[in-house]
């Protein structure tokens, strides 16, 4: 009677077992279905755009200098440079023939994020260099255009650098580092590096604002050596 009643037990034992075990696999599919998909940074979708390829959603101002597509967290990504070169200032011109006309020269950044049929501008750069008559410039260093994700967070960094003057000889051009992030704008500033033959050098200072001051490290220690490279100008 008692080796019975053990049988019975141990069975019942087994079988409470395996219903649990057949029942596991069906919550674990319940919480699989409503799983969320995360985007990701992916370096490999970083593409260079030609103007065709562009979204003509996308508005810019000046000529298409560079443009780039990637996937992040946000979404698909546009980035654009623009360039008006040198131009004349229709509206403000002087009297005297014997002065040259007053000349001015724009450059423009934007950060388009797409998602869906949605577009959005998550931020935009406009900086310009007016009433000159002289030399007068207002350009990006093309290969200073770059995207990165030094701090790992799936949103990648846009950075550019560019140069801009009103110049009548040979003197230290106004230069700037400038990166986007999630609609966050980091800035360094400064003046481009002359090196004379005698040993002497002009330029080449610069300074972090204070987004770039309260950023990560890698952040800086990035434009650091983008400074150090292209401190020069073009």
């Amino acid at each position: 009677m008692r080796s019975t009643l053990f049988l019975l037990v141990v069975a019942l034992f087994f079988s409470c077992g395996e219903n649990q075990e057949v029942n596991s696999p069906g919550t674990s599919g319940a919480s699989a279905d409503v799983k969320e998909v995360v985007k990701h940074f992916e370096p490999a979708s970083i593409t260079k755009l030609n103007v065709a390829d562009i979204p003509a959603t996308c508005v810019t101002k000046g000529k298409v200098k560079s443009a780039y597509k990637w996937t992040d967290k946000l979404g698909e990504n546009i980035f654009i440079a623009a360039e008006t070169g040198e131009i004349y200032s229709p509206e403000k011109q002087n009297d005297d023939e014997y002065l040259d006309p007053y000349k001015e020269a724009h450059l423009y950044a934007y950060h388009y994020v797409i998602s869906g049929s949605e577009v959005k501008l998550l931020r935009e750069l406009h900086d310009f260099v007016s009433e000159c008559q002289f030399d007068v410039e207002a350009s990006f260093i093309p290969s200073t255009i770059q995207i990165t994700d030094l701090n790992s967070d799936d949103t990648g960094e846009v950075w550019m650098m560019y140069e801009t003057y009103c110049l009548s000889d040979v003197s230290p051009s106004d230069l700037k580092i400038i990166m986007f992030q999630n609609g966050q704008k980091y800035a360094l500033r400064g003046s481009s590096q002359i090196d004379w033959e005698d040993g002497s050098v002009d330029g080449g200072q610069f300074k972090f604002d204070d987004a770039f001051g309260s950023s990560p490290e890698s952040f800086r220690d990035f434009a650091k050596t983008m400074w150090n490279q292209h401190k020069r100008g073009n």
